[in-house]
């Protein structure tokens, strides 16, 4: 996956990913208790997420640009409360689904060759997709296609790990990173999607409490 530069900042290519009109329009994640919407932090299950993971992806949650589906590597890094680990991991994800991360191209380069490696098991095919991504209020609930259920699973299965399948979700939903996380590590405690929902041939809601309905 090559990179451009310029002023010594290097970045992936954007495109176009699967938002909500209204997550696109806040500029900032939509379902998560600090920004006042969607759910209340009763809903997310304890015990999910680490204090650490909780903290760092509260944290990166500063420097995600939804409208413009960037991501501020560099700033994020420079943060003494993100872990570096899941920092990497959670960019990986973003990469994967064609972001624009702004880095230091040698901070990019690692980043992208991993993302390389999952890549070809997470690739949309978009106009076969049935079903829509965002979510819903009531019942609190994430709304994944076809093509995004496809991807997270083969994510999965090609061994990423929750930050990494947080940020897919991210990009897919518009939802904020701790509730992101909450379903990625939901997944890996359920083996995957085909442990937590019967099919998604159709799309699926996921609930924050672990249940998965055919949308």
């Amino acid at each position: 996956m090559k990179s451009k530069t310029a002023s010594l900042i290097a970045f992936t290519t954007a495109a176009s990913i699967f938002f909500t009109p209204n997550a696109l329009a806040q500029n900032r994640p939509p379902i998560y208790t600090q920004y006042g919407e969607f759910t209340t932090q009763d809903t997310i299950p304890e015990n999910v997420l680490s204090k650490e993971e909780k903290t760092s992806l509260e944290e990166i949650d500063k420097y995600l640009d939804y409208q413009n589906s960037s991501f501020d590597y560099s700033k994020a890094k420079n943060n003494p409360s993100i872990d570096s680990h899941t920092l990497n991991d959670f960019t990986v994800g973003l990469i994967t689904q064609e972001w624009l991360i702004y880095a230091q191209e040698e901070e990019l380069v690692p980043l992208e060759e991993k993302a390389d490696t999952l890549t070809p098991f997470i690739t949309e095919l978009r106009a076969t997709c049935s079903g829509k991504n965002g979510f819903q209020k009531l019942p609190p609930a994430l709304l994944l296609n076809s093509c995004s259920a496809t991807a997270l699973q083969n994510a999965y299965t090609a061994g990423a790990g929750v930050a990494t399948l947080a940020a897919i979700i991210t990009s897919a939903t518009g939802v904020g990173s701790i509730v992101a996380a909450t379903i990625a590590g939901l997944l890996t405690i359920s083996s995957g999607l085909a442990g937590l929902c019967n099919s998604w041939g159709r799309g699926i809601r996921i609930f924050l409490t672990g249940g998965c309905w055919s949308q």
